[in-house]
């Protein structure tokens, strides 16, 4: 698995994981035989006339461990933001 299939299958398995909408990959790095990434995941988004609260979607940012074969090992959510802060 190169760097690019990494990031993709980090992103999409963690928003399948979550049930949520994937953002972006932040970095990643090969970490043994596996990878470590940080991904962007939507949270919550806004959708107009439902959470008038937020005027931005609220973005996740997640720490996640994948195996060789792209299968992730473990995540864990490092912190979360408005979208564009």
């Amino acid at each position: 698995m190169n760097i690019k299939e990494a990031s993709e299958a980090a992103k999409k398995k963690l928003a399948d994981v979550l049930n949520k909408k994937p953002n972006s990959t932040i970095s990643i790095s090969k970490e043994g035989e596996g990878w470590l990434a940080t991904v962007e995941i939507i949270d919550e988004e806004f959708l107009p006339g439902k959470n008038l609260q937020s005027m931005s979607d609220l973005m996740g940012v997640y720490e996640v461990k994948l195996d060789s074969k792209g299968e992730i090992i473990n995540y864990n959510k490092k912190s979360s933001h408005k979208r564009g802060q």
